[in-house]
């Protein structure tokens, strides 16, 4: 009976160092910088529970485009990193607290977390992200969710204007690009890299692709690169003219957007994603023409009026504004090549030439 407790006892503690060493070696490894990307993630659709209505289309579709606006980077990266920042610092200062209390004979952990504590209020000014996230170790997810991002979206919307997103698409994209930084430049050895990858693992695969060690060093998630390739490989393509079955698939997605999601704006980079080979700016100037919400009959002299109005009472006209607020069945390129049309015919008209008789 001894002897069979010995062993079963013996058998528990192999267990229990199998288990220790996995999650060791679990914890040793790199962290992966990414997150896995999908067609979903392209689709920028804020405010699911908010029905617009194809007057508001226009306005919509330019700002969902603004993710990757440097304003808009320069103006999150901040907001997040105090929120984030605070957060840290008062998860360390409570357990300086509670090992204060403890007692314990030796003082090194609590000389660690006083040290790691001066360090963050010390940071307050110009604040390390990477270094909050060494800190936070595995909690690196739990301290993305503790942010407050409705606070998030409120101070965005009063700062910067941008009021078209709310908690979860803000959530997703600093997730996916803004937590990398500012800088969107690319070398052309990673512009190589990304397309020898691309044609190994096959169109699809970006967090595969995101594993590869450059991309690691040089912080370029899943996101980031399925974006560059599409924006990259895309410039091949630039002067295919559109096939009827890509107009047919745009129109198709369109039209799943309104009777399924209840949705009437067009999201031109999930459009982009889903053909595989077409560029945003390719699509944005294909769907001004395919729109179904747009009028494609001649411009009334009412909406010339009001074209003419706008662009006499401001200097630069936003004419995606314009036709958003002013002339909802009309597009931003028609109401701007309206005006050039109008300004052309303007100063072309034959003017009245005045004789005036000599006195003898």
């Amino acid at each position: 009976a001894l002897n069979s407790c010995y062993q079963k006892a013996l058998s528990l503690l192999r267990d229990y160092t199998k288990e220790a060493a996995s999650q060791l070696d679990a914890f040793s490894k790199p962290v992966s910088l990414s997150y896995n990307v999908t067609e979903d993630d392209f689709d920028t659709t804020v405010f699911p529970d908010r029905l617009l209505t194809p007057s508001s289309v226009t306005i919509c579709q330019w700002r969902h485009e603004q993710f990757l606006n440097e304003k808009f980077l320069r103006l999150l990266l901040p907001l997040v990193a105090e929120s984030m920042h605070a957060i840290v610092l008062n998860w360390f200062e409570v357990e300086l607290h509670n090992e204060e209390e403890r007692q314990s004979k030796t003082d090194i952990k609590k000389n660690e977390l006083r040290e790691i504590v001066f360090e963050l209020k010390s940071m307050a000014k110009s604040i390390d992200i990477d270094r909050l996230y060494e800190l936070s170790g595995s909690s690196k997810d739990v301290l993305i969710d503790q942010v407050d991002w409705k606070l998030i979206v409120t101070k965005m919307r009063s700062k910067g204007g941008f009021k078209y997103f709310d908690e979860y698409s803000l959530r997703r994209i600093w997730l996916h690009r803004c937590q990398y930084g500012v800088n969107t430049s690319w070398s052309d050895e990673e512009d190589d890299m990304l397309n020898q990858l691309v044609q190994q693992f096959g169109f699809g695969k970006w967090m595969e692709v995101a594993q590869h060690e450059l991309f690691q060093k040089k912080k370029k998630s899943a996101y980031m690169c399925a974006r560059r390739y599409m924006t990259n490989s895309n410039k091949l393509h630039a002067k295919r003219r559109f096939a009827k079955s890509e107009k047919e698939h745009l129109l198709s997605i369109y039209k799943h957007r309104c009777s399924v999601v209840k949705d009437y704006r067009f999201c031109v980079s999930h459009a982009a994603y889903l053909l595989g080979d077409r560029g945003i700016r390719e699509i944005t100037h294909v769907w001004t023409y395919i729109n179904p919400n747009v009028e494609k009959s001649s411009f009334t002299p009412e909406e010339d009026a009001i074209i003419l109005q706008q662009a006499s009472q401001t200097g630069s006209v936003c004419w995606t504004t314009l036709a958003g607020n002013q002339l909802p069945n009309r597009s931003a390129v028609q109401c701007r090549q309206r005006y050039v049309q109008l300004m052309k015919a303007k100063s072309t008209a034959p003017r009245k030439r005045t004789t005036t008789k000599k006195k003898k």
